[in-house]
């Protein structure tokens, strides 16, 4: 069974989750439970760290999308960085990679996020 860490913390005052580990159909529903107590916040700006995100699969893909249409029905928006290649060839084969905030590292997604 797929493991992923969820540690969730907070970069220049915004809510930020870090991921770790295989982010795939058996560890989405977790996922889903914690974005669920951010994505109806009226303008809210999450940020996603995927640097120790292993693998994600289109289940992984949906949860993220899932809660970025929420966030933008808010008028949020999700803030993505350290995204791995496998992970950013799976945006962007979905043609979603230019749906989310796709920055370097942590100092950008908090200079996105003011």
């Amino acid at each position: 069974m797929s493991t992923l860490g969820i540690d969730e913390h907070r970069i220049a005052g915004a809510p930020a989750i870090r991921l770790s580990g295989r982010l795939d159909y058996d560890t989405c529903p977790g996922l889903r439970r914690v974005l669920l107590k951010y994505v109806d916040q009226e303008g809210l700006r999450l940020i996603a760290d995927l640097e120790g995100v292993e693998y994600m699969d289109t289940t992984g893909l949906a949860t993220l999308l899932e809660a970025l249409a929420r966030l933008r029905k808010h008028g949020g928006r999700m803030v993505l960085f350290g995204v791995a290649e496998q992970v950013h060839d799976l945006l962007t084969i979905n043609q979603v990679d230019r749906l989310f905030t796709i920055v370097e590292d942590e100092d950008a997604a908090a200079e996105s996020v003011k």
